[in-house]
């Protein structure tokens, strides 16, 4: 199914569910730092269009996995509110902590 996210005066923005609608190994496209990280705009369309679509599209805001950090050998929790906070680099996107929030509340 593609949906127009947005439109702009010369041309549509579709969006289609299935690039971001996955799970591998536990990961989701929530999982992605760029995402959380560097587009904020983007995930609140993602975020937006998955209520639309199928409420039930936001659970995937719930997977996690464990990642061991190499230097340290300390295992710890990736989630996107983690991802979203900064993780361990609290390099964080609060407006994408918020959506997430948002969304999972």
């Amino acid at each position: 199914m593609t949906l127009v996210l947005r439109e702009n005066k010369d041309k549509n923005i579709k969006f289609d569910q299935e690039g971001y609608n996955y799970v591998i190994n536990r990961r989701t496209c929530f999982l992605d730092p760029d995402l959380m990280l560097n587009n904020h705009i983007e995930l609140e369309g993602i975020l937006k269009t998955f209520d639309l679509i199928d409420p039930r599209l936001i659970n995937l805001l719930l997977y996690s996995h464990s990642v061991e950090r190499e230097e340290s050998n300390v295992k710890y929790i990736n989630s996107p509110i983690f991802i979203a906070c900064g993780g361990l680099n609290d390099t964080g996107n609060y407006k994408s902590t918020d959506l997430v929030l948002k969304y999972m509340a």
